[in-house]
């Protein structure tokens, strides 16, 4: 990412404390730290617009929309 990105510090804050366990039935449980770390968050956003989608998952029978 380009060093001059506006809020490029807190993007390294917010994904930098993110630590994972597995819970008791085996979930992946994601653990936001400090506690009350808000969420969704600019991590959030970030791995949400960049997370790889499978075509599959979707509905094409509205493709006209």
């Amino acid at each position: 990412m380009p060093s001059n990105l506006p809020l490029l510090r807190t993007l390294e804050k917010e994904l930098s404390q993110p630590t994972m366990v597995k819970d008791t039935r085996m979930r992946l449980v994601i653990d936001k730290q400090p506690e009350g770390t808000r969420s969704p968050n600019l991590a959030d956003a970030v791995v949400m617009a960049y997370w790889p989608v499978d075509e599959l998952a979707y509905d094409t029978s509205y493709d006209w929309v």
